[in-house]
């Protein structure tokens, strides 16, 4: 799970998301997580990722997996 500015940051600093090509990365993930974030949410493990190092993320998820 990430904010969904975090999202934006992370997708922009890329160019081979086809789903991305010619349309705002805010709008398409705000409708990507509208549509898939009731399947996400029956996920057992949720891991919060942020701005931090993502060895941070790494750690978290293999806590959450422990």
């Amino acid at each position: 799970d990430a904010d969904i500015n975090i999202l934006v940051d992370r997708v922009s600093r890329r160019s081979h998301r086809p789903l991305l090509t010619g349309r705002d990365p805010h709008a398409v993930l705000t409708e990507l997580g509208a549509k898939r974030g009731p399947i996400y949410a029956l996920a057992d493990i949720h891991v919060r990722s942020d701005k931090s190092p993502h060895n941070n993320t790494v750690n978290q998820i293999l806590k959450a997996l422990y």
